[in-house]
């Protein structure tokens, strides 16, 4: 019963802690200032006695249509016409020496050597180093194919083909036509 007791007393002082620090005020409500309600027959009695009189103006027209205003989507919706810059012209490409070329003429010691009739004879050069010169005639029973290296520095070319190598130079104009001027022979290449 004792225990009862102070469990109860214990409960109610919670219950008065709590309820103390929730309704404390600082002052006491504020109360604006009271204003009776009208009456009806207060305010019917402010309204003068006047009877209507007939008017004597015209009717009066009815008010002009406005006009159409555009929706925002409307708005919204009409295209905008972009301003692009121009296009700065660019650099043509270098040229390449990788693809495949077909040798129109060869000059030895300043003599124009013609290829004889039907005879093709072209170089591969592809990006990796390799060069392949392929030679084809009517006269031969099948083309003949000779694989080899080749390095490019600006305009200085170097061929090594059955361990026989050339340098010479390198001289494009445009990019289908090329020609290689080494010591002893000089070819003009167009590309294929």
């Amino acid at each position: 019963m004792k225990n009862i007791m102070c469990l109860i007393f214990s409960v109610l002082t919670l219950v008065i802690v709590i309820l103390a620090s929730s309704c404390g005020r600082d002052a006491p409500p504020v109360i604006s200032d009271f204003v009776p309600p009208l009456k009806l027959a207060d305010v019917e009695s402010t309204v003068p006695d006047v009877a209507p009189q007939p008017s004597k103006a015209p009717p009066l027209a009815p008010p002009p249509m406005p006009k159409p205003v555009k929706s925002v989507r409307q708005v919204v919706q009409t295209p905008v016409q972009e301003i692009k810059p121009e296009p700065k012209p660019q650099a043509p490409a270098a040229p390449s020496i990788v693809g495949t070329w077909q040798i129109t003429e060869m000059i030895q010691n300043g003599t124009s050597m013609p290829l004889p009739p039907g005879m093709q004879m072209t170089l591969t050069f592809d990006d990796g180093g390799t060069v392949t010169m392929s030679v084809s005639a009517p006269q031969m029973p099948q083309s003949q194919t000779q694989q080899g290296t080749y390095t490019l520095n600006n305009d200085q070319i170097t061929m090594n083909i059955k361990n026989e190598a050339m340098t010479g130079t390198c001289t494009f104009e445009g990019n289908t036509k090329v020609t290689l001027d080494f010591t002893k022979v000089k070819m003009v290449l167009v590309r294929s």
